[in-house]
């Protein structure tokens, strides 16, 4: 047992021990202790040189690796040992008691020698003791005389001397045995430490619901390869962006656990998908799915995708519940000089694209490119214009029916850039995705409290209808500066109308309410924007104490000739005047539109029948001239 780490510890004492053999039988022959040196003599120290070449032989020239080395070197120590035990028995006759005397030590110590430098292999240690101290001193005890004595402690010596082996020997494989399991620990500990790294890289790179390449893992692997490959390659890439529509509604009806088996599902098609067609799939984010495929041609790539949105369209059954997975798809086609993180948002932003037009797969072209460009040109300078003061205020009227006068006016921002307007649908838009829509409405808010102030100190009546974003009445900040431009400004805060937008985006309910009964504790009157656009403005009434429901344009286009609109704006109105609310309604350009609407019994309206919007001067004009009027 441990053989191999025996044969190390014994080969590390061997040098040290043939020289001391062939010092010690030098010194014997040739010292005068003895009679001079005799053919003899000198046939038996050639003797011990041939058999120390051969066991440096077996140490410098077999292999550890071989298995029998340790043998090898065991029969070179008897060869030893014999060899030794011949020098009292050939030259005996001749020696003298001191001379028998110094025989016996010399043996006695080079057993004890061997004791511990050979009991690594404990057959060699004992056979060595035993063959040249045990017979000498038996011979001496045999013989009688005065060195009878000396021969039984000599006798006596090599018993203790093969003990003393034994124990050296158990200490050796002792220590063998304790490194070697430390060796296997350390082993064990470094082979765990391996797996859990593997563990780790694996969950680094995989994402741990699909088992596909997660987004990092995906950019990475493709940048890699793209690196690595040095040849032409002449054939098309394919970045395909995979969005499933919906699923947040999977979530919220079935529970996390169904949506969790649709991943999977979609993560296990998509990886049959890889090894047919040698395509790289990754999860991008929550129901996102990035695909990519090196084709020969357009066309193949468009085959491609037919098979991928075959496969991954097929229903997924979960217990009792059978769904039928959609999706939109959005894909660029590409070379190897295209970054793989511009390739990949491009196929996003076709996906996007295709989504907000109602395109199940689209590519992204030229036309796309441009509008990425405008939105990022438009990005970096309304920053700027925030910083500037650059946007600016337009007012509109908003006119009592029953009396045909102007009651107040919707304050509606502007941009000009360059000498262009920008449409406020795009910018308002931005200023949401780039998280400037906080900073776009506190200056709404301050120009149109800033024009009511001045506007009241003509006309006290006029009120001013601001629009505000739900992400603005989320924000902490938004009633404490609401209150300080109301003291900043010294307006009657009845004249404030809050205009909610964006009402089907409310997430949380419970803390828009606590903002808007804040609000109306201060005297600011609320009103909801575009009613009827969004699948949760009755829930909003229900919730939300207010002021005014504004009817969206889509509903005022057509009344005229229209009976559902004009069915559901009288009910709206009739609903509206139930909860003591009073309706306004936007987009009205004609009379004939403004006569059906008092059909309905709105209170109010706004439209181009009355004016478009117009900058601060010209609605101080108008008021002027409806003053002079009356």
């Amino acid at each position: 047992m441990y053989k191999a780490e025996r044969l190390k510890v014994f080969s590390s004492n061997l040098p040290f021990l043939v020289c001391v053999n062939v010092v010690i039988s030098t010194v014997l022959v040739s010292s005068g202790i003895y009679q001079g040196m005799n053919s003899s003599q000198m046939l038996w120290l050639v003797l011990i040189y041939i058999v120390s070449a051969i066991r440096m032989s077996v140490h410098y020239f077999v292999p550890n690796e071989n298995p029998n080395k340790l043998d090898y070197h065991f029969v070179c120590v008897i060869l030893a040992a014999v060899a030794w035990a011949l020098y009292p028995y050939l030259f005996r006759a001749s020696f003298s008691v001191l001379q028998q005397m110094i025989a016996l030590i010399v043996f006695c110590g080079m057993s004890g020698g061997s004791a511990t430098l050979l009991s690594a292999d404990l057959r060699a240690a004992i056979c060595f003791s035993v063959i040249t101290v045990m017979p000498y001193s038996i011979m001496l005890i045999c013989d009688g005389g005065e060195l009878q004595s000396i021969g039984a402690m000599g006798l006596l010596y090599g018993v203790a001397i093969c003990l003393s082996s034994r124990r050296s020997s158990a200490f050796i494989f002792s220590s063998i045995k304790s490194q070697h399991e430390r060796d296997l620990l350390v082993e064990n500990l470094e082979s765990e430490v391996k797996k859990r790294a593997d563990k780790i890289s694996r969950l680094e790179q995989k994402d741990t619901i699909t088992g596909l390449s997660n987004r990092y893992s995906f950019t990475s692997q493709l940048t890699l390869s793209r690196q690595n490959n040095t040849s032409v390659d002449v054939s098309t890439h394919a970045f395909i962006h995979i969005n499933i529509d919906k699923f947040h509604l999977v979530n919220n009806l079935y529970g996390y656990e169904c949506g969790d088996n649709v991943l999977i599902e979609i993560g296990q098609r998509l990886g049959s998908i890889d090894k047919f067609y040698d395509s790289l799939s990754g999860r991008w984010s929550n129901d996102e799915f990035n695909v990519f495929i090196q084709c020969q041609s357009k066309q193949a790539v468009e085959a491609f995708i037919g098979q991928l949105i075959e496969k991954l369209s097929a229903p997924i059954q979960y217990q009792n519940i059978r769904l039928n997975p959609t999706f939109h798809l959005g894909y660029v086609l590409c070379n190897t000089q295209t970054p793989v993180e511009n390739a990949i948002k491009n196929s996003q932003l076709a996906m996007l694209e295709g989504k907000r037009k109602s395109i199940r797969i689209k590519r992204y072209d030229d036309i796309i490119s441009q509008q990425t460009r405008r939105k990022h040109f438009l990005q970096k300078a309304m920053k700027k214009a925030l910083t500037d003061d650059d946007f600016f205020m337009y007012f509109q009227p908003i006119t009592e029916v029953s009396t045909q006068k102007i009651h107040g006016f919707e304050a509606l921002v502007r941009w000009k850039l360059n000498g262009v307007f920008i449409s406020p649908q795009e910018f308002v838009g931005i200023a949401e995705e780039q998280g400037l829509i906080i900073d776009l409405g506190r200056f709404i808010l301050k120009a149109s409290i800033q024009a009511l102030s001045e506007v009241n100190q003509s006309y006290p009546f006029v009120s001013m209808s601001i629009n505000v974003s739900v992400v603005q009445l989320e924000d902490d900040g938004f009633l404490s500066y609401l209150r300080f431009l109301i003291d900043q400004f010294g307006v009657a805060a009845k004249n404030i109308h809050l205009e909610i937008t964006e009402t089907a985006m409310i997430t949380n309910l419970e803390k828009i309410s606590g903002v808007v009964t804040e609000a109306k504790a201060l005297g600011v009157l609320i009103s909801v924007d575009d009613f009827g656009t969004g699948f949760s403005s009755i829930s909003v009434l229900k919730n939300l104490s207010v002021d005014f429901i504004k009817i969206d344009k889509s509903y005022i286009d057509n009344i005229v000739s229209d009976s559902k609109d004009q069915s559901i704006v009288s009910a709206v109105t009739k609903m509206t005047h139930a909860i003591n609310s009073q309706v306004i309604a936007e987009g009205v350009e004609d009379i004939k539109q403004l006569d059906q609407l008092v059909t309905s019994g709105i209170d109010y309206y706004q439209g181009y029948l009355c004016s478009r919007p117009v900058a601060f001067e010209s609605m101080v004009a108008l008021l002027t001239a409806q003053e002079n009027a009356s």
